[in-house]
């Protein structure tokens, strides 16, 4: 059997895991939804549609910037 007191120590990061899960879905609901609608749509003007080339670009940042850095430390380390 566990001892209680190991149960719950256990048990914290899980917690603190489903915590972040449900606070971070909660953002990306009320945020990134209706941007993703914005910037979906046909712009009207030359402004806007600058404006949401720099945002994508700005959004895809943590796809492409990991494994440059990741690049990058292996160049300074070899």
């Amino acid at each position: 059997m566990i001892d209680p007191s190991l149960m719950s120590d256990m048990l914290s990061p899980f917690l603190v895991s489903l915590k972040l899960a449900a606070i971070t879905t909660l953002c990306l609901l009320l945020f990134a939804t209706p941007m993703a609608y914005w910037l979906a749509k046909p712009s009207r003007g030359h402004f806007v549609a600058r404006v949401k080339v720099v945002l994508m670009g700005i959004i895809a940042m943590p796809l492409v910037l990991p494994p440059t850095v990741i690049g990058f430390l292996f160049i300074i380390t070899a």
